[in-house]
């Protein structure tokens, strides 16, 4: 038996104009996207950072960290700092390996380096370098390479492990020409900004058969060495030394990434922290996200649900406000599937409210983590809800009813 339909009591009253239509939508919105973040901030998040669960994932968060900063400190890329519990920055061992460039070219020209500052004179004093502070030393204390990162790394770490013990770079085999793939492919000293300032090939074979120990993209020319040294000891800042000295800088610090990238994607251990950490990780992610949707759901029941049953004419606050009726486009009353299919699309449009909750709360990062390496992120739910909002307006303005998506899908109109 079909359901009597009855004339709704709006329907002798005008459409409601665009601007209304507009204004009440983001009436409605914004109410539901304050009072999620009220929710949220009050109840829901205290409640589930406070779970045991929650807790004790935390902490296997903080222990993987480490263990994933102790693996990459092994590799003697980057340093760890235990007081900090975290990497220290590569431009402190980049400033050192320029230094050691520079101490190891004063060496090899027998030249003195201003090593001390007296107090008393004002003066530096010029001693000359040390063999155990240049590249030329290979080893100290058990030390490979004691003052060269990524040497250590690129011919004594990187070749005792299997899962890095691999030379072939781009389909080319390096493995017999390990130096040059390091120095002018890695750290690209090739390259005409920086392979004026090291030995020319002439000038390295005439050096003394002791030194050929040290490569030659070890070692700067003199007039570079001292513009460096003039940078490092009495701080002169002009233009020409400035860029040197920055391009060196950026040379290393682009090489250790490199060398971090290939430890991330193919060093087993870290590998395999890495995958506890993102189990873990999550878990995390999910207590938020599930925090965040909860507090959304109690919002948007209040104002797009309770609030209007209660009404007259189940209007939200806005439709109170702006002295808004709702019928079907046809004149008659809406049914209850026609309320349903307009409420669903509301919070579909609505959900991307919870944008400002993250924003405001600084999880933005966890909306764009790849859960359980699915492909799914919670911002992609985030963005499909904007794109669908901004659609539902556009469509507002071409609509010759003025209707928006939730209206139309509801076939029901404003008056």
């Amino acid at each position: 038996m079909k359901k009597e339909m009855f004339v709704s009591k709006y329907k002798n009253n005008i459409l409601a104009k665009k601007s209304k239509v507009f204004l009440s939508s983001l009436l409605d919105y914004f109410l539901v996207v304050i009072t999620t973040f009220i929710i949220f901030v009050a109840a829901a998040n205290p409640i589930c950072t406070a779970l045991p669960f929650f807790n004790n994932n935390l902490d296997n968060l903080s222990n993987i960290t480490t263990n994933l900063y102790k693996i990459v400190s092994e590799t003697r890329l980057q340093a760890y700092d235990e007081e900090t519990n975290s990497l220290k920055d590569i431009s402190i061992d980049s400033n050192a390996y320029v230094e050691v460039l520079v101490k190891t070219s004063f060496f090899v020209y027998n030249e003195p380096y201003p090593l001390t500052f007296n107090e008393e004179t004002g003066q530096y004093i010029f001693e000359n370098i040390e063999v155990l502070d240049t590249f030329y030393q290979k080893s100290y204390n058990n030390i490979s390479f004691p003052h060269d990162n990524l040497s250590y790394y690129y011919f004594d770490f990187k070749e005792s492990n299997d899962s890095l013990n691999s030379y072939i770079y781009d389909d080319k085999d390096y493995q017999n020409n390990k130096s040059d793939f390091l120095y002018k492919e890695v750290l690209d000293l090739n390259n005409p900004s920086l392979n004026n300032y090291f030995l020319t090939s002439t000038e390295y074979d005439s050096l003394d058969e002791k030194y050929k120990e040290i490569d030659r993209y070890q070692i700067l020319n003199l007039d570079a060495a001292k513009m460096l040294m003039s940078y490092i000891v009495y701080k002169d800042r002009g233009e020409e030394i400035t860029a040197l000295y920055t391009n060196l800088n950026t040379a290393y610090q682009n090489a250790v990434q490199f060398f971090i990238d290939e430890v991330e994607n193919n060093y087993s251990p870290y590998l395999e922290k890495l995958s506890d950490f993102n189990n873990s990780y999550n878990t995390y992610v999910i207590s938020y996200t599930v925090s965040l949707s909860l507090s959304y759901l109690i919002s948007y029941l209040i104002f797009i649900v309770i609030i209007p049953i209660f009404l007259k004419d189940h209007k939200t606050l806005s439709f109170k406000i702006m002295k808004l009726g709702i019928c079907r486009y046809d004149e008659f009353e809406p049914t209850i599937l026609n309320y349903v299919i307009n409420k669903i699309f509301i919070f579909v449009l609505y959900f991307n409210g919870v944008f400002f909750s993250l924003l405001f709360m600084n999880l933005l990062p966890i909306s764009s983590f790849n859960i359980y390496g699915s492909g799914f992120s919670y911002f992609q739910v985030i963005l499909f809800s904007a794109l669908l909002g901004i659609l539902s307006y556009l469509f507002l303005i071409v609509s010759r009813n003025n209707q928006l998506l939730s209206l139309f899908g509801g076939n029901m109109v404003l008056k």
